[in-house]
């Protein structure tokens, strides 16, 4: 009897704890009532984003690649228009992040790359 408890025992803490889904998209829409927002995936697809009390937002330069460098937000800081990665476990729980990119930096990156390229780009006769 004590083999199988034991044996149970290190199943249980032997599983890898579930992975987190991640979607990727611009928010299209946000209802601060019901704590959700909504974003249009990469891939077209609409999706619906449940916020909970222990959501985090942060705020990540375009181009960064290391969140040790993303700012905390609030959620009244997410703006329509602002790119979004939402971490959540399944669909039917809160995320437990969501990292912003917003839709001015989006656009000063932009306009800073075509900058660039005016002054280093390579024209083709």
């Amino acid at each position: 009897m004590r083999f199988w408890l034991g044996l149970i025992a290190v199943a249980c803490c032997a599983q890898a704890p579930p992975a987190l889904k991640q979607v990727i998209g611009e928010v299209t829409s946000i209802d601060a009532a019901s704590k959700q927002i909504k974003l249009k995936g990469d891939d077209g697809a609409a999706v619906t984003i449940m916020l909970g009390e222990n959501t985090s937002f942060l705020r990540v330069a375009p181009g960064e690649k290391d969140l040790k460098k993303a700012t905390k937000i609030a959620f009244s800081d997410v703006m329509v228009g602002d790119r979004a990665l939402a971490l959540e476990k399944d669909s039917a729980a809160p995320a437990r992040a969501v990292v912003i990119m917003t839709k001015a930096d989006l656009a000063q990156k932009h306009q800073h790359d075509q900058a660039e390229w005016q002054t280093r780009g390579v024209a083709v006769l």
